[in-house]
């Protein structure tokens, strides 16, 4: 197991880098005994339910139940190294946490907690006290082409807020902050209201900048954006990018007549299959909006690379009460199923349906079928790497049922249990939605959908 460190705006988050075993430092000869433990996030206060929690050098891994609680039974007393994944830390920066603890011979009690706000506002804002109505965001800016760090670039954040004056009556404030990013392009904009209010990021340069993009604020105060920044005014066919995607209801069928909607782009709509298509998209960062009479508009943002095609698959709900979203698991698996089926016709990236999955003895043997994807075996660990797309390779994350994963967790499938595998080259082709915030801006995914995340999820 590998780690490094990785700081961003004088933020340094240890995160996993290459899955594999750490050999515990255990008495072979010493009973196995149970170890219990809890994962919190310190952030919301609350526990990490369905968190995925491996111990290095244990075959299998175990998830968290309704109350963050997950054990391990018969472990050799000695030293490990407990990691934590789940969804929640994308939009915190964290691609996962680990911390290493003691198993005595009565067994033992871990803790994996995420950082609290106070922890992070002190290491990204260089601050004190953290203030109780305000946040902070914060990331990387990036070249689109070069993917290098874009040195001084221009941060804004933007919000109104609206008074109310006694005399006036309603009153518009417009209100704004920024920062420039530092050598290695990271940047940190601290004191941004969090609570409910609309916010717009953009960063610029001397020669590029990227699309306004929207978040809402909410119980988490603390949010990454990164950001690649394109050419102005760059009007050249080559130099720009095309979006390709599907949009669905909440049950997982196609969306007709949607508007699909981008700054600098003709807005075009959803056919009868939910597809659309943008072409000459601006590259860089940007933003695509779904709008439909009667429904919740959805915003992603996604980064467009010249030349390239992105995948865009997004969900579009109704304007109801809370309980009209609470569909059935069998539904969303039905969801994910048409999407997987909708990026394999689309043709990006590899993809395998479970006919051509059951014609290999074990999971294994599908990656070694892969173009530009090598798998190498180290004992009973499997190494992937593919093309950084400068001269070297890198490991590209992995999603399990669409929630991060190790690659321990695919040598343990059967090619039973496996109801589709997509591999994405390069990163500018991984569906929204699934990218990683601190992910290797050049790197690629892998996306393994189970029999059971189709069928439950």
């Amino acid at each position: 197991m590998l780690f490094r460190r990785r700081c961003t705006a004088g933020m340094c988050v240890l995160v996993i880098g290459l899955p594999g075993a750490l050999p515990a430092q255990a008495a072979a000869t010493r009973p196995a005994v149970p170890v219990r433990g809890i994962a919190f996030d310190s952030v919301r206060g609350q526990p990490i339910r369905n968190a995925f929690i491996a111990m290095m050098g244990v075959s299998a891994g175990t998830t968290t139940d309704a109350n963050g609680r997950f054990h391990f039974d018969s472990v050799a007393p000695g030293t490990y190294t407990f990691a934590l994944q789940h969804a929640l830390l994308d939009s915190l920066g964290l691609s996962g946490l680990s911390t290493r603890a003691i198993v005595g011979p009565d067994g033992g009690e871990v803790r994996i907690a995420v950082p609290s706000f106070a922890t992070l506002w002190r290491a990204a804002c260089r601050a004190g006290r953290p203030p109780r109505d305000s946040g902070f965001v914060y990331g990387t800016v990036r070249d689109v082409e070069t993917h290098r760090p874009a040195a001084n670039a221009t941060v804004r954040v933007r919000w109104v807020e609206m008074l109310i004056d006694k005399q006036q009556g309603f009153m518009q404030r417009n209100w704004h902050l920024e920062t420039h990013a530092d050598s290695t392009g990271g940047y940190a904009l601290c004191g941004v209201p969090m609570d409910g209010v609309n916010i717009q990021v953009q960063a610029t340069s001397d020669s590029g900048a990227s699309g306004v993009l929207d978040f809402p604020t909410g119980d988490v105060r603390v949010f990454r954006r990164d950001i690649l920044l394109g050419a102005f005014r760059d009007s050249a066919s080559s130099r720009r990018g095309t979006i390709v995607g599907l949009l669905t209801d909440i049950y997982g069928d196609p969306y007709f007549n949607a508007r699909v909607v981008m700054d600098g782009v003709p807005e075009v709509r959803t056919g009868a299959d939910g597809h659309f298509t943008l072409h000459n998209v601006p590259v860089g960062t940007r933003q695509i909006e779904f709008r439909s009479v009667g429904m919740v508009p959805v915003t992603t943002a996604i980064d467009v690379a010249a030349g390239d095609t992105t995948p865009v698959f997004m969900s579009l709900g109704n304007v109801t009460t809370l309980e009209a979203m609470r569909v059935e698991r069998s539904r969303r698996g039905k969801a994910l199923a048409i999407d997987f089926e909708a990026r394999r016709k689309l043709g990006i990236g590899y993809s395998f349906d479970t006919t051509a999955i059951l014609k290999f003895d074990n999971v294994s043997s599908i990656f070694q079928n892969v173009p530009s994807l090598t798998a190498q075996f180290r004992g009973p660990n499997m190494l992937l790497s593919m093309p950084n797309g400068r001269g070297g390779t890198c490991r590209p994350a992995v999603r399990l049922d669409g929630v991060l994963a190790s690659y321990m967790n695919l040598a343990d499938l059967s090619p039973r249990e496996v109801a589709g595998v997509e591999v994405f080259p390069r990163a500018s082709q991984i569906p929204a939605g699934y990218s990683l915030p601190v992910s290797d801006a050049q790197c690629g995914m892998i996306l393994v959908w189970t029999r059971y995340g189709f069928r439950e999820r």
